[in-house]
């Protein structure tokens, strides 16, 4: 917990305190064999309101020069909170990692980021309520890797309470900073949820891609995505979101996942209108450029979007901005609507 911030100039025109690695710090080279990481939190508490105005990697924090091997092992019930009054973000409840990873045969369930704030610059942002993928620092790594690995029950929730703030959440289970494959992976149930008394946006239910990522031989169901806000909202990728990097899946089933928006049919102020989109996958939006969506042997089924009286909806499979490579894939029985610019 921080238990003193540092003063405005630092970190900006607010004053920031850190926590990170809320169970396991690793600055070296670590694997966990058969091993349970379990019910730790970084940032602050109900019972502890901490200084934290950002907060890290509420299981394990991998740093950027380090290496963690998860083998049969489960990351599960971490937190981080971020609720002072500079809170500007939280990221990462299971575990965060800017140097090499390689995930076999594990859990990483149950983990949540939550942040409650009230300013109205700055990031105002909750991310990756399972595992964010990065690099820092010029440190390269091999591409991350995840196998045979449940991903599940992973929750983003982003609440401002400043009627001039913009804030967003994204990557319910997983979020891509740094190139990724997913291989005989099922996520499934996690979820994003943004409220804001403004604004809000969201996306990646399941996951949100920033760097090229692979998904082979998975399942992603059941991810959700709600934003909600009375001056406008904007959510897409229930299952996954694109942003504006390229996704290649084989012989993978995108299912029963959703997006949600609730508010005023209104411009928003980060772009575009008021809308909903990608209830399977999104590919663009948000101002974003789109990428290259690969799609072979696979099925989008069952994807659904919802949104208030007057917001856009568009896209329940798919929402694209470009064209999708497709071979042998069917995109069918979503709601409202199968594929958007396909």
């Amino acid at each position: 917990m921080s238990n003193s911030s540092i003063p405005p100039g630092f970190c900006g025109p607010q004053a920031c305190g850190f926590n990170s690695g809320g169970g396991i710090d690793n600055g070296g080279v670590l694997t966990l064999t058969n091993t349970r990481v379990t019910n730790n939190t970084a940032g602050s508490t109900p019972s502890i309101v901490s200084a934290a105005s950002d907060a890290n990697a509420g299981g394990i924090d991998n740093r950027f020069a380090s290496t963690l091997v998860l083998l049969d092992s489960v990351v599960s019930g971490n937190h981080i909170v971020t609720n002072s009054p500079i809170a500007n973000s939280a990221e990462s409840g299971g575990i965060g990692s800017k140097g090499a990873l390689d995930i076999e045969d594990s859990v990483i369930s149950g983990n949540t980021v939550e942040y409650t704030g009230s300013v109205d610059s700055g990031d105002q942002t909750a991310l990756a309520g399972g595992i964010s993928v990065d690099q820092c620092c010029g440190v390269p790594h091999a591409t991350a890797t995840i196998r045979r690995t449940l991903v599940t029950g992973n929750r983003v929730t982003t609440v401002n309470t400043n009627p001039n703030s913009t804030p967003a959440g994204f990557g319910g289970g997983i979020v891509a900073f740094a190139p990724l494959l997913l291989d005989h992976v099922s996520l499934s149930d996690n979820s994003v949820a943004v409220t804001g008394a403004g604004f809000a946006g969201a996306d990646g239910g399941g996951m949100e891609i920033d760097a090229p990522v692979t998904v082979r031989d998975s399942i992603v169901f059941r991810n959700s995505v709600l934003a909600q806000g009375p001056y406008g909202a904007i959510a897409a990728g229930g299952g996954i979101a694109m942003f504006g990097a390229d996704l290649t899946l084989e012989r993978t089933v995108l299912v029963a996942n959703s997006a949600s928006a609730n508010g005023a049919a209104a411009p928003l102020p980060f772009g575009g209108v008021s809308s909903v989109f990608g209830g399977g996958i999104s590919n663009g939006g948000f101002g974003v450029s789109p990428a290259t969506l690969t799609v072979t042997e696979s099925l989008i089924t069952a994807n659904r979007l919802f949104g208030s009286p007057g917001i856009l909806v568009h896209g329940g499979g798919v929402y694209t901005e470009s064209s999708i490579v497709r071979t042998h894939t069917v995109i069918a029985g979503n709601k409202p609507d199968d594929c958007s610019g396909c």
